[in-house]
């Protein structure tokens, strides 16, 4: 009786039913509900490209994927659609397909960085834009109080994790259903919509509980799981189970399910880990830790962030260090680039990087390779002169002269920086070459130097060339 309810359940005929012997507790069960459950599998166990033309295969794989829906509920297992199966698949849930596991998530996608930005693109009607950007606050909390990660905020297209509130057909194929049903969802770790979140704007949004609501960290913490590298648990006492749970903000902790999953891709959190944040570019006092040409645009970091900055255009790109260079998880002392050979050279303590800047190819070695002494442990500034490629380096008071046709470094250095570049008398931060001038950049300021007739020809504050004005 069994075998024939379920032809039933994949059949789309009423006449059909009414001539079957139906259980007592299967009368509820409407063709409505029938094609809601295939959507739901279509959605969440990957019950698709079987025709229900093929009647017999059809049937045997929606039985299957029933089956596979009770055991990760931990329902009784029949393979039928019984009204207790109907109605957890009826319960709000998170819009990512279901997995079976932690076990198998040490090959899922994560991000190589441990500096994470995220940007919030919109707002919900239903919160104030105070409450969003503190739930997803507490949210992003959950997750790098356990790991070595930190997470930013951003204006940066390019950043991280995009958040937004969408309903409906939104762009990415995968549609919302309106108040209830999914919530939201959210990609794994990669390029693109890799890592983004999206919420269904149709929902009713709350902070705390609210019988006829949703807690919105809840479900961003949640999102966030998968915008990790997280798929979803059986446990129904984790934050990555599937359906809706509310659980308190306030002193809220992982599971030991979400533990493990988490730290198996990146690990705990140790004393070592230091919390990051974004400079402020038009801070009066900003100075560089380096600064290069690259292409036809310049490179300025600090602090592990960088900016990208063409001349005579509004605006600049700018991001972490690790989200372009994930092999690169220091600060940048130096750089330098040498055009012709499309070669960027990145220096941090006694490493330097040379970057292939048309296939982005990347190695590491030692500076002592230019013949530093080993009483040279840093650089810090580095300068490329095209005219008689030579790369000079300033390291504390004095600075070297490294022939890059040759691959030595000059006799007679190194030599006192003042002595050679009057009025240059504070440590050099960072330096650059642009329209016939050598630009150093000392502390908060940026002096335009004449290297032929050494003497200094302008000042500016150091973020006017990052299009600030103070």
């Amino acid at each position: 009786m069994q075998f024939t309810w379920l032809i039933f359940l994949v059949l789309s005929n009423s006449g059909f039913y009414a001539c079957l012997p139906v259980p007592e507790e299967f009368k509820s069960i409407t063709q409505q509900d029938v094609s809601f459950a295939e959507k739901y599998l279509q959605q969440f166990y990957s019950m698709d490209g079987i025709s229900p033309h093929r009647r017999k295969r059809y049937i045997g794989t929606f039985q299957s994927k029933i089956r596979k829906l009770q055991d990760f509920f931990g329902l009784n297992v029949t393979g039928s659609l019984n009204p207790e199966t109907l109605a957890l698949m009826k319960e709000p849930r998170c819009g990512v397909p279901d997995v079976e596991n932690y076990e198998f998530y040490a090959n899922r996608s994560k991000w190589t960085w441990n500096i994470i930005t995220y940007r919030l693109l919109n707002y919900t009607n239903k919160l104030t834009a105070k409450q969003v950007n503190e739930a997803v606050e507490m949210s992003l909390k959950v997750w790098s109080d356990v790991t070595p990660l930190n997470f930013v905020k951003t204006d940066n297209e390019d950043a991280d994790i995009m958040i937004k509130f969408a309903s409906k057909d939104h762009g990415d194929f995968f549609p919302f259903d309106g108040p209830r049903g999914t919530l939201g969802h959210a990609y794994e770790p990669g390029e693109g919509i890799g890592g983004d979140i999206h919420l269904d704007e149709e929902e009713v949004w709350t902070m705390g509980y609210v019988k006829k609501g949703y807690d919105l960290f809840n479900v961003v913490a949640h999102e966030l799981g998968h915008a990790l590298g997280l798929g979803h648990s059986r446990n129904p006492n984790a934050l990555m189970y599937p359906k809706y749970r509310f659980y308190q903000p306030k002193g809220f902790q992982l599971s030991h399910d979400d533990l493990k999953g988490i730290q198996t891709l990146y690990g705990p959190r140790t004393r070592q880990t230091v919390a990051v944040h974004v400079p402020e570019k038009c801070d009066p006092t900003l100075s560089f830790d380096a600064a290069t040409t690259i292409g036809t645009g310049f490179l300025f970091f600090k602090n592990g962030y960088m900016w990208l900055r063409k001349p005579f255009e509004i605006g600049s790109m700018e991001g972490f260090l690790q989200s372009y260079f994930p092999k690169i998880q220091t600060n940048i002392d130096a750089a330098y680039e040498i055009p012709e050979r499309t070669i960027l050279y990145l220096f941090t303590g006694a490493t330097y990087w040379s970057i292939n800047t048309f296939t982005m190819e990347i190695s590491s070695s030692s500076i002592y390779d230019f013949g530093f002494p080993s009483s040279v442990i840093l650089i810090d500034a580095a300068l490329y002169l095209q005219r008689n490629r030579t790369t000079l380096f300033f390291v504390g008071e004095e600075y070297w002269s490294y022939n890059e046709v040759l691959q030595v470094m000059e006799t007679g250095y190194p030599k006192k920086i003042k002595d050679e570049f009057p009025g240059i008398n504070n440590k050099v931060n960072a330096t650059l070459e642009f329209e016939g001038f050598i630009h150093i950049f000392c502390g908060s300021l940026a002096y335009a130097y004449n290297y032929e007739e050494k003497v200094i020809v302008s000042t500016v504050k150091a973020n006017a060339w990052l299009g600030c004005q103070n």
